[in-house]
């Protein structure tokens, strides 16, 4: 009976995965800029492989939506592309694609964080030291897949310490994760952790207290 589950399971999963990326799509092309947001971040955890082209387009001003909520990618010269398949199309009458600056943000963090999957260990390491710098938590569900699957050392470590500045950002962290990215910044050591630490805001006494720490252990490692 397990057996039976598990194969039904295998055989489905594709075709769940593929309706998650069909109801982003469908999200874009929104009229409710909280559904285009939200489009915008289960596009980007799709892993698919066409994010890339998508997010592009709507970062440019070049996704349009039908009202049928069919997208296209119109291209250099004026013509259409169905963003779904990548072909020519003649879409008739099209919209462009609702951004506001929530949405370009979001656009904006999910193009840095798609560079997070690169197929080499440069581009991602310089995605997460992006991640690290901006601050923004925004990446933080595509870092988290990230470090889960990646098998370079050097690039984890950058994107643990990534994930460490982006979490202390975040509103909703608890105060030991908190406190691990912390831990985290305090062994990276350098100048750039330094700061940020010494910048804290907002935070519990004990991460405020740890931070303070950390910042007098890297002044004496420096």
């Amino acid at each position: 009976m397990r057996r039976a589950l598990l194969i039904v399971w295998l055989l489905l999963m594709p075709l769940t995965a593929q309706a998650g990326v069909d109801d982003a799509l469908s999200a874009l092309a929104g009229a409710n800029i909280d559904e285009v947001r939200a489009g915008v971040d289960t596009l980007t955890l799709s892993g698919d492989p066409r994010t890339a082209a998508i997010l592009g387009a709507m970062q440019n001003g070049k996704l349009y939506a039908r009202a049928d909520r069919a997208l296209f990618i119109k291209d250099a010269d004026g013509r259409y592309i169905d963003a779904r398949t990548s072909q020519p199309a003649e879409p008739g009458s099209v919209r462009p694609v609702r951004v506001n600056n929530a949405v370009r943000r979001a656009v904006d963090a999910a193009l840095g964080a798609l560079r997070l999957f690169a197929p080499d260990a440069p581009t991602r390491a310089m995605a997460a030291d992006a991640v690290f710098r901006s601050r923004d938590p925004a990446g933080l569900p595509a870092l988290t897949r990230a470090i889960a699957k990646e098998g370079d050392a050097n690039v984890k470590r950058t994107m643990e310490q990534a994930r460490a500045s982006a979490l202390l950002a975040e509103g909703h962290a608890s105060e030991s994760d908190r406190l691990a990215a912390v831990a985290t910044l305090r062994d990276r050591g350098d100048i750039d952790a330094r700061a940020l630490l010494s910048t804290l805001t907002d935070q519990p006494p004990a991460v405020n207290e740890a931070a303070a720490a950390a910042v007098k252990s890297i002044d004496f490692s420096l």
